[in-house]
């Protein structure tokens, strides 16, 4: 509401014909921010403007934009299937920032209805569920993502919202770290979805126009799938149409799922007619649940349990990501009661 309001008075501004600017150089203005506005994005007239709405000095500013390097951190968390995954985020200011960035501008751009990543009410049980009823499923792996997305694309994507080449170059260099998306910053998980768009609009419609198939996306894992599907001619059609962005498949993480195989897809069992949780994640939950309550039952774990609830958290979520898939479960929701009362009186204390 408030950048609608700033919007509103900045136009207001500019139509004022006492101000001493030149008929064309008024109309420029006026359609550049009718643009924006119209979107129900800030008008941002130049870098002094940026900073007003970031409250944040100039000369700050400046030296974030052409120095972002020295404003992350870097660290590595371990992977599911072993080997550890970088992580480059960023210091609180530059967060802010982004933050900013992401709430008053990205939020409000569209992204493709079968792209299941990031998006409010929308998760990995969607992109599953979409699958649902196909015997035939392919799978590919967008390789390494984020650090494929350069900051020239990032700069034209502001740049197709109404934004000025110079607005466009400094929103991009506060979004992108070496000229590439960064991991850990808030803002890359939907410049990926909005830049990809015409991509997932693409393979969208030739699933459809050539297999009467289904395709989604969940960041960078692509799935398809149909009664008959063609996996060499899937294959190079997504090479091709990613190759436009300069990006690529992870060939080794490709996999082609028939009627006899089990269908996974973003870590959910795909059925005919529903999606559960996999045996393996079902069995290791039950069995984490087990040993916690045997060491309840026999060790002074209730100390350890007062200084770190975490431990409590984590299985109360595993169970009720289990039960939003299936409900119906008795046994993982006895697992639960028993959990929440547990932490209950921890947390009492």
């Amino acid at each position: 509401m408030m950048i609608l309001e700033n919007n509103k008075k900045i136009i207001s501004f500019i139509n004022d014909k006492n101000h001493n600017r030149t008929e064309q150089y008024s109309n420029f203005l006026k359609k550049y921010c009718l643009v924006l506005h119209t979107k129900n994005l800030p008008i941002i007239l130049d870098n002094e403007h940026l900073s007003n709405y970031l409250s944040l000095n100039i000369s700050i500013l400046n030296k974030i934009s052409t120095n972002t390097h020295k404003y992350y951190r870097q660290f590595s968390i371990p992977k599911r299937r072993g080997g550890a995954r970088k992580i480059t985020a960023p210091y609180p200011l530059l967060i802010n920032i982004q933050k900013w960035i992401l709430d008053n501008i990205l939020n409000f751009i569209s992204t493709h209805d079968y792209v299941y990543s990031y998006k409010k009410n929308k998760s990995i049980v969607d992109n599953a569920k979409h699958h649902i009823g196909n015997p035939i499923l392919f799978k590919f792996d967008i390789k390494n993502f984020f650090g494929s997305i350069h900051i020239i694309n990032v700069k034209k994507m502001f740049y197709s919202f109404g934004y000025s080449n110079h607005i466009s170059q400094m929103l991009a260099d506060l979004c992108c770290l070496d000229d590439f998306l960064p991991q850990g910053a808030c803002t890359s998980p939907m410049i990926s979805n909005i830049i990809l768009y015409d991509f997932d609009n693409k393979m969208d419609r030739y699933v459809t126009d050539n297999y009467n198939g289904k395709y989604s996306r969940y960041a960078d894992d692509i799935t398809i799938s149909g009664q008959y599907l063609n996996y060499g001619d899937l294959l190079q059609i997504t090479k091709k149409y990613l190759n436009e962005y300069t990006l690529f498949l992870n060939e080794s993480k490709t996999k082609r799922l028939n009627k006899k195989r089990s269908k996974i897809v973003t870590g959910l069992l795909v059925k005919e007619t529903t999606v559960r949780v996999t045996k393996k994640y079902r069995h290791q939950f039950r069995r984490e649940s087990f040993l916690f309550f045997e060491r309840y039952k026999n060790e002074n774990l209730y100390e350890e349990l007062i200084k770190n609830p975490f431990l409590t958290e984590k299985l109360i979520g595993k169970a009720t990501f289990i039960l939003n898939i299936e409900p119906q479960n008795i046994k993982i929701k006895e697992i639960k009661d028993r959990l929440i009362k547990i932490h209950k009186e921890i947390m009492s204390d």
